[in-house]
């Protein structure tokens, strides 16, 4: 039912409410934890019997969800959209890993690794600078790829004031050093990610072992530009709440977003309180011919979708799905339904980007865009799998937490 004006201070009540049964929600789940209860989703059903009977208003009225995102909200949205980031997210927020599955060739992650970092800017020392090409996905797995060696092994990185231009307009924190050729030199040998990690991890140990540790060593014996375009999902899905840190959108960015998730549900006549956000990434147009070419992959098909859809309805409460898309006509033609609804920005990808960031949890298509937007997100991420063994993207990723659901009719 819709709130009149003469209800609003009923309505912060409720949003009080809320927040009060959010906060039993954290301390329930943590003693759960404790317990140790055998999987997530025991967690999440134990958890949510304490909200069961929370009466949260919601709107009736129909809205255009691709309004303009400058139109200045109502009173009523600016309240859903303070709370749009603030939902359920502890739920299903993976605990981090202490290391990642035992696969051969899987980068593996150590989260105890005792590791004295060289000052950043003591030109003495080697560094590691990255390429920087593709499109937003690909940059962003670039930059964090490069971040996280940093953060792990304490070694000196730099970054091409390309890339800095690329992503400084659309984040807040972009710090890594610029190059300066004299503080870091233009001489690099050529190495791909892969090699480079397994060297520092290796050297990284012997050095435990030896009980070396000193600021003024550095377990790099060179300095080298990485090549290629990595994306260790592995690596990356490990430290997700650090790279929502180090990721952090900038305000106007993050505004559009929320305005438009926040109207996306007024068009289904629901409200963030009494709805779990699942965001959707719908990649179409621009990657048919290159998964055709380098993967031997077709599109997905709209019964992927709906499966992982199903998944989400199977397991959370009043679950919505938000999707972003390229293809925005077909997403409208084969999904939307009753807690399905197309939000996408059609021409800014970040504000793509920053919706999918939203999410209590997260379906994703192929490629870096969505993977990266499920990483700056919460809880679980559906992505597509099959027998295709030239895609293995996430072969090393916790398939409790990066959970496949098959591509195939």
């Amino acid at each position: 039912m819709m709130a009149d004006n003469g209800s609003k201070k009923e309505n912060i009540r409720d949003l009080d409410k809320v927040d009060a049964v959010m906060e039993k929600r954290v301390q329930k789940i943590y003693w759960l934890s404790k317990r140790g209860h055998e999987t997530l989703d025991d967690k999440i059903k134990d958890a949510n019997k304490d909200s069961d009977n929370i009466n949260n208003s919601q709107t009736n009225e129909d809205v255009d969800v691709n309004r303009s995102a400058e139109e200045k909200p109502s009173e009523k949205e600016s309240i859903e959209m303070k709370n749009v980031n603030n939902i359920d997210h502890v739920l299903l927020r993976p605990s981090p890993n202490t290391e990642t599955l035992n696969k051969s060739g899987c980068l593996q992650v150590h989260q105890n690794l005792q590791v004295q970092k060289v000052n950043l800017y003591d030109c003495a020392f080697p560094h590691v600078i990255i390429h920087h090409g593709g499109q937003l996905g690909n940059k962003l797995c670039q930059y964090i790829s490069l971040y996280l060696l940093r953060h792990i092994y304490g070694i000196r990185v730099s970054i091409t004031q390309t890339m800095q231009e690329s992503l400084g307009p659309y984040f807040k924190n972009i710090s890594l050093p610029i190059q300066d050729f004299k503080c870091f030199t233009k001489n690099t040998k050529r190495i791909k990610y892969d090699r480079l990690y397994k060297n520092l991890l290796s050297k990284t140990k012997e050095n435990m072992r030896k009980n070396v540790s000193s600021p003024n060593s550095s377990l790099l014996d060179d300095s080298y530009y990485i090549f290629h375009h990595p994306c260790p999902r592995e690596v990356i899905a490990n430290y997700r709440d650090l790279i929502r840190e180090v990721l952090v959108f900038r305000d106007d960015i993050m505004q559009k977003a929320k305005r438009r998730v926040v109207k996306a549900l007024k068009y289904l006549k629901r409200s963030l309180q009494d709805s779990t956000l699942v965001t959707v990434h719908v990649r179409r147009k621009d990657y048919t011919r290159y998964i055709l070419k380098h993967y031997n992959l077709t599109q997905l098909s709209q019964s992927y979708f709906h499966r992982a859809f199903d998944y989400y309805r199977r397991r959370v409460n009043n679950p919505v799905f938000v999707v972003v898309s390229d293809d925005q006509p077909w997403c409208r033609k084969v999904l939307e339904g009753k807690d399905v609804v197309v939000a996408g920005s059609k021409k800014d990808p970040i504000v793509d980007l920053a919706i999918l960031s939203l999410g209590n949890h997260h379906i994703i298509s192929y490629g870096t865009f969505s993977f990266m937007g499920a990483t700056l997100g919460h809880g679980k991420v559906v992505h597509p799998y099959s027998d295709n063994k030239l895609y293995d993207h996430y072969n090393c990723v916790d398939p409790k937490i990066f959970v496949p659901i098959s591509r195939d009719d």
